[in-house]
Order: structure tokens, then sequence, then C-alpha cells
């Protein structure tokens, strides 16, 4: 009977080790997961800048020449430091519409634009982005040429898979600017109507952890608990 209450003795003790260790190591754990996803998401700016972009305008919705509209170059940087393949030259477009664009005025000014725009970025293979696009400010400068710009943020990103397994997290800024083309101007009683217009633009965004970073940051403190657990 002593040599039961013995053994018993032990493993409750050396259970009882082994889970405050583990629930040690599992908080540890949790805290790094969560420091780790915050951290990371805090340090991780991503950029995408595009060139060759090419729009028209009817009087009440902006859009891509085409749709899609083939690109000249996009870039793309994560903290300042260029994915795999960028800058990309071969086989990017962008289909863009932005609606309720009205009453841009002749002498230059700025309207807001109607909900419900879209903007889809094709990247080289099965990579891209869609976005949703909430109102924004749509500005026309007449300073000696014309110029438009658009600028506003995202409402949700609908789809996107980019390079290196990089996730974009909301909000995401979305500007772009591009110049009249002479002879495409159209006006009417001191507003403009219509007109084509090429430029460039960028997005850009908080880079976010993938789920697996965490989870795997996770497994290694549990297993390294498990091991000194063991030789304990």
């Amino acid at each position: 009977m002593s040599t039961m209450s013995s053994n018993f003795s032990l493993f409750y003790r050396s259970h009882s080790r082994f889970s405050a260790t583990f629930a040690s190591y599992t908080g540890a754990a949790l805290v790094l997961c969560l420091s780790l996803s915050a951290s990371l998401a805090q340090a991780g700016s991503l950029l995408i800048q595009y060139t060759g972009l090419d729009i028209e305008y009817s009087g009440s919705t902006v859009v891509t020449s085409s749709s899609p509209d083939a690109l000249t170059s996009v870039s793309i940087t994560d903290n300042g430091v260029s994915v795999t393949g960028s800058p990309f030259g071969t086989d990017i477009d962008i289909a863009l519409s932005i609606p309720g664009v009205t009453g841009l005025p002749v002498g230059g000014g700025s309207v807001i634009s109607g909900p419900g725009g879209t903007l889809d970025l094709g990247l080289p293979g099965a990579d891209g982005l869609s976005l949703l696009l909430e109102p924004a400010t749509v500005g026309y400068i007449n300073a000696g040429f014309v110029h438009f710009t658009f600028a506003g943020t995202v409402a949700t990103i609908s789809g996107q898979m980019l390079p290196d397994g990089l996730v974009l997290g909301d909000p995401v800024s979305v500007s772009f600017s591009a110049q009249v083309k002479a002879g495409t101007l159209d006006t009417v009683s001191g507003v403009v109507v219509g007109f084509e217009a090429a430029g460039t633009g960028e997005l850009s965004g908080t880079a976010i952890p993938e789920p697996s970073t965490c989870l795997l940051g996770v497994l290694g403190i549990l297993a390294l608990g498990l091991s000194r657990s063991r030789q304990g």
C-alpha cells in the first residue's frame, strides 16, 4: 500500500509540474503570438505603385479606357523592400470604375464621387487585388495644363492574392493622378463632361502576418516547453 501511495504521489507531482509548465509555456506562446501579430501589423508597410494608367470620363463615371487596361509597370515594396519579381512589366493590368463624378468645374475644383466604385489590379500569374472604393474626393486642376486627381480609402478588400504570400489589411489608401490628353477635353456650360487621360497611381496599407506565422511560433514554443518538462 505504501508503494502504491508513493507511486501515486510521484505521478501527481510530476503531472502537476507538467501542467504548470505547459500552462506557462502556453501563456507565453499566446502572449508572443499577440505581440508578434501586433508588431508585424504595425511594422508592415505595403506600397503598390503603377504606371501606364489610361482612363476616360463620360461626365458621370471615371473608368479605365479598356477593361482591363494594360499597365506599363507595377512595383510592390514591403517596408521599402521590393517583393520577388518587382517591378513587374508584363501580365499586369487594371480595371477601374468610379461612379457619381458630376459637376467638375472647368476652372478647377473638386467633387465627391458616389459609392460603389471598384478597382481590380491584375498581377502576373494568378496574383491580384480587388477593392471596393468608398466615396472620395475627385479633383480637377486647370493651371496651364489639365490635371485630374483622385484620393480616397477602400471600404473593403473583396479579394487578394499577392506575391510572397503578403496579405494587405484594411484600410487601404488609393490615389492616382492623370493628365488629360490634348484634344479630348469636352465642356458644357462651364462644366467638364468628358476627357481621356493618362497617368500613374498607388495603393498603400498595412501588411498583416498570415495566421501560419503566429501558429508556427506557438507550436515551436509549446514543443520547447514539452521537451524541457520531460527533461525535468
